[in-house]
This record gives structure tokens, C-alpha cells and sequence, in this order.
């Protein structure tokens, strides 16, 4: 399954490199292969759609991607030219910091 997803994602970075947001996003959310494949790749993909749904201005999306991220990483750190992006830096910050929070009894 990884290899299916890794071809989504070559597409997806393609589409994000050509402004193409929305197109990210369908492709992305349509692939099935994804969700079988390993958290290192799930990473990637959801880490792809948080951006492209920073972009879009569908902030709520976005946090619950970096959410997603976190969850399937909680070491996940972006790097330092990403975590600056006026964007996206913020929602994987929030992110960050709600993972860190102890559960609720």
C-alpha cells in the first residue's frame, strides 16, 4: 500500500507546487491507499493536506490535519523555513501543544 500512497503524494506535491490547492485536497482525500500505509507516509499526506487547507483559508481543516499529524507523530517537528510560515506554523504549533495536554478522565 505504501507505494500507492507514495504515487498520491508525488501528485499531490506536484499539484501543490502548481498552486493547484484544491486539487491536493480531492486527490489526497480520495486516495484509500493512505489510510493503509505506514504512519511515516500518513505523516506526509496529512501534513500536505493541513497546508493546502491553510492556503485555502479552511482554517478548521487545517488544525484538525496538524492534529492528525501530531497523533500519528507526536514528535513531529517542522522544519525551520516551514514552522516560520505565517500559516501553517501556528496550527502545528496549537497542535503541538494540544497533544501535549494530559487526556481528560
Amino acid at each position: 500500500m505504501d507505494q500507492r500512497a507514495q504515487a498520491a503524494i508525488a501528485e499531490a506535491n506536484k499539484q501543490f507546487a502548481a498552486g493547484d490547492f484544491k486539487a491536493v485536497i480531492a486527490h489526497l482525500n480520495t486516495s484509500k491507499a493512505i489510510d493503509f500505509s505506514s504512519a511515516a507516509t500518513q505523516v506526509q499526506a496529512h501534513k500536505l493536506l493541513a497546508f493546502s487547507y491553510c492556503i485555502t483559508k479552511k482554517t478548521a481543516l487545517c488544525n484538525a490535519e496538524a492534529e492528525r499529524v501530531m497523533l500519528l507523530d507526536p514528535g513531529f517537528q517542522l522544519p525551520e523555513a516551514e514552522r516560520s510560515h505565517p500559516m501553517w506554523g501556528p496550527a502545528f504549533d496549537a497542535a503541538r501543544k494540544k497533544a501535549a495536554l494530559p487526556a481528560k478522565p
